[in-house]
């Protein structure tokens, strides 16, 4: 089983700026998850650098029942920080979801 997830979030980040988050990720039966997103905000190209946008991949790797969670972004701006939970709604959806 191979599961495709893709998750949109719009608001205000933590620098003041609105914009958008599109996340795309893939989940294979052994519970291992890939992913990439980009985060598109109202700061101006030649305030934000490389691209105009952030971007960057995460993966998640079951090991004992415990998950390693890895996010690499390139960039370590301001524009288009969010605060960092351990947990958000969406991943508790998506992990107690039945297995068919």
């Amino acid at each position: 089983m191979q599961l495709f997830d893709m998750k949109i979030t719009a608001g205000e980040y933590l620098a003041g700026d609105s914009g958008s988050t599109i996340e795309f990720s893939r989940t294979f039966a052994n519970g291992v998850s890939f992913g990439v997103f980009a985060t598109f905000t109202d700061v101006t190209r030649e305030q934000f650098g490389e691209g105009s946008f952030d971007k960057g991949i995460s993966f998640n790797i079951p090991i004992y029942k415990n998950f390693i969670n890895y996010t690499w972004k390139p960039l370590t701006k301001d524009p288009g920080a969010t605060i960092s939970r351990r947990t958000n709604l969406q991943n508790l959806l998506v992990r107690l979801r039945p297995i068919e």
